[in-house]
């Protein structure tokens, strides 16, 4: 078992005294006030010598305990500050950013966490509401954290969060709450650690993973787990359509003037794709030439209108060093539910919409009909 520090050992102890010397002054008064009865008990005489003397012994130890209560007190209070004094030095000097928290407010603040937060100094920390640095992405996260830790005084909380400096600049941080006595008050320390970069490496690594390194769309993976997410959590009155995307055309471009030019190309495509589509609409790259969007809360002819200023944009010549390049498309379209149930019958059905658009000469598009 751990043991406590030799501070907080000295701090029970003058406790424990001024509780024992308390406990002692009630018995004493107790005492004084029967003495009558005591002095029966003695077989002392009552309203003599022996009464008076019996009072002036009880009244003198009722005395120095008073002053010894008093003393203590005096000990405990000096105790008291001498370890704020500490705390403080210790905190105040701390390479690690940290708060004090109270009843709502910060209460203390280090000359680190003002640097974090590029204070140019800590009092500005102080006169400012803590909330105002919480981004608005994190509002909920701390509500919830401030709900547990009323539920339970004594949790050790360990949570992140978005803030925003005094320059404007948003940070992540990830906070180790502690609840502590300051000043005489129940008190939470926070802990701070900047965990920017480390985020934006996971959001790095997460953007590779989830989108295509030559357009920037979401790739295959991506595309799948949203629609997979989509058709789960699909509730609505609406259709949601997915559509596959073909060019017409593209191997020849790549014979004709490199594969340079080709990858251009497709970055190109990927740009007027995402323009031609709704805000709420997911563009996505499966693999070489051929692209999905997943088109949620939508009526057929909404589609249509889509469709027909995709083809529009995508028929459009590119010029590529001073080569002008044209490919047309062809798309296959599909509905949820009535197409298919998961996104694999879904998909097989769009590519075999889009092959057949192919068939009927191209830079054209048709919705699936399962003849």
């Amino acid at each position: 078992m751990a043991e406590l520090p030799k501070g907080e050992v000295n701090k029970m102890k003058l406790n424990h005294k001024i509780r024992m010397s308390l406990i002692f002054m009630l018995f004493t008064i107790a005492v004084y006030y029967k003495d009558e009865s005591i002095l029966k008990l003695l077989g002392l005489h009552i309203n003599g010598v022996e009464e008076e003397i019996f009072d002036d012994i009880t009244l003198f130890i009722l005395l120095l305990l008073f002053f010894n209560v008093f003393f203590l007190q005096e000990k405990v209070s000096k105790y008291l500050q001498k370890s704020r004094e500490q705390y403080r030095c210790l905190i105040g000097h701390s390479a690690q950013p940290i708060f004090v928290r109270s009843e709502g407010e910060f209460i203390f603040v280090n000359r680190a966490c003002a640097n974090l937060l590029g204070a140019s100094h800590f009092q500005e920390l102080l006169e400012k509401p803590w909330m105002d640095i919480i981004h608005p992405d994190s509002i909920e996260t701390v509500k919830e954290v401030l709900l547990r830790q009323q539920k339970d005084k004594d949790e050790v909380s360990k949570y992140e969060l978005k803030v925003i400096r005094f320059d404007g600049k948003i940070i992540h941080v990830e906070v180790i709450s502690t609840p502590i006595e300051y000043m005489g008050k129940d008190a939470r320390e926070l802990v701070v650690l900047d965990i920017t970069q480390r985020k934006q490496h996971e959001e790095l690594m997460n953007h590779l993973i989830y989108h295509d390194q030559l357009t920037g769309l979401p790739n295959r993976r991506f595309f799948q787990e949203t629609l997979n997410q989509k058709l789960d959590q699909f509730k609505s009155e609406k259709l949601l359509a997915v559509m596959f995307i073909d060019l017409d055309g593209f191997k020849n471009v790549n014979d004709t003037f490199g594969h340079e030019i080709g990858d251009q190309l497709l970055q190109e495509v990927a740009k007027r794709l995402n323009n031609s589509v709704r805000d709420r609409d997911m563009a996505a790259r499966l693999a070489g030439d051929e692209f999905t969007v997943i088109l949620p809360e939508i009526t057929r002819e909404d589609v249509v209108q889509v469709a027909e200023r995709v083809l529009e944009e995508l028929r459009l010549p590119v010029i590529l060093k001073k080569n002008s390049v044209k490919v047309t498309s062809s798309i296959g379209i599909v509905f949820y539910p009535h197409h298919g149930d998961n996104v694999e019958t879904l998909l097989k059905h769009a590519d075999q919409a889009m092959y057949q658009a192919k068939k009927q000469g191209k830079n054209n598009y048709l919705i699936y009909t399962g003849e």
